[in-house]
C-alpha cells in the first residue's frame, strides 16, 4: 500500500530545482561529449603516430641487421686480403730470395756462438734461462721454422733443466731426434739425485740417457 506522501504531486519548487540539476547534467553532457571528442581525435592521431614510427622502427633495425651481416662480411674480406698482402709483400722481400742452405749455415753458427759463449759463462752464470737459438729460429716464421727443423746441426747442443727427468723426457728425445742425431754438447743444470726417478722408463744415469739416445740412430 502506498504511503500519503509517495501520491503527493511535487511542489512547484522541487520541480523547479529537477528542472535546473536537470539542465547542469545536460550542459554536462555535452562538455563531456566535446571533451570525448577531442580526446578520441587525439588519441586516433597518436595511433596513427605510433604505428608510423613502429613501421620506421622496424624498417631502421632491417636495415641496422643487413649492414651489421655486410659489415662484417667486410671485415673478413678486409682482413683476409691485408694477410694476403701481408704474405705477398714478406714472399717479395729481398731476405725471402736467401737460399734455404745459406739459413742453416747461418743457424748453426748462431747456435755454435751461442753454446760458447754458454761454455765461457759457467762461472759466472751457472744457469742459463735464456732460449735456444734452434727454438728462436723455429719461432720467426714458417719458411724459418722449416729450415730451422731440417737442420740438424741446429740441435746438437741439448740443455736439460733442473727439472724431474720425467717432465722433460719427451722434450730431450724430440731434440735428439732433430739433431739426426748429431748431439756435440749435453749440460745438465743441477741435476740431483731426487730429480732422477727410479723408473725402469727413464734412465737413472748419464750413461743410461747417452744408450737412450744413442737408440735414436736407428730410428
Amino acid at each position: 500500500m502506498n504511503s500519503p506522501d509517495q501520491n503527493k504531486a511535487p511542489f512547484k519548487e522541487e520541480i523547479d530545482a529537477l528542472r535546473v540539476t536537470l539542465s547542469r547534467e545536460e550542459r554536462l553532457l555535452q562538455v563531456l561529449a566535446s571533451e570525448i571528442e577531442l580526446v578520441s581525435l587525439d588519441h586516433a592521431k597518436a595511433s596513427h603516430g605510433l604505428a608510423q614510427a613502429q613501421a620506421a622502427l622496424d624498417a631502421a633495425s632491417l636495415i641496422y641487421r643487413t649492414s651489421e651481416t655486410m659489415l662484417h662480411g667486410l671485415e673478413v674480406q678486409h682482413a683476409q686480403l691485408m694477410q694476403n698482402v701481408k704474405e705477398k709483400k714478406a714472399a717479395l722481400h729481398p731476405i725471402r730470395r736467401v737460399p734455404a742452405e745459406l739459413w742453416a749455415d747461418v743457424f748453426t753458427r748462431w747456435a755454435d756462438e751461442e753454446e760458447y759463449d754458454r761454455i765461457e759463462r759457467l762461472d759466472t752464470h751457472p744457469t742459463d734461462t735464456r732460449l735456444p737459438a734452434s727454438l728462436i729460429a723455429a719461432s720467426v716464421s714458417s719458411f724459418w721454422r722449416k729450415t730451422a727443423l731440417s737442420t740438424p746441426t741446429l740441435w746438437r747442443y741439448i740443455s736439460i733443466p733442473d727439472r724431474p727427468l720425467s717432465d722433460i723426457k719427451a722434450h730431450i728425445y724430440e731434440w735428439a731426434k732433430r739433431s739426426s742425431p748429431r748431439i756435440v754438447s749435453l749440460t745438465l743444470w743441477n741435476v740431483g739425485r731426487d730429480n732422477w726417478p727410479k723408473d725402469p722408463t727413464i734412465p737413472s744415469s748419464l750413461d743410461g740417457l747417452r744408450l737412450a739416445l744413442s737408440s735414436l740412430k736407428g730410428k
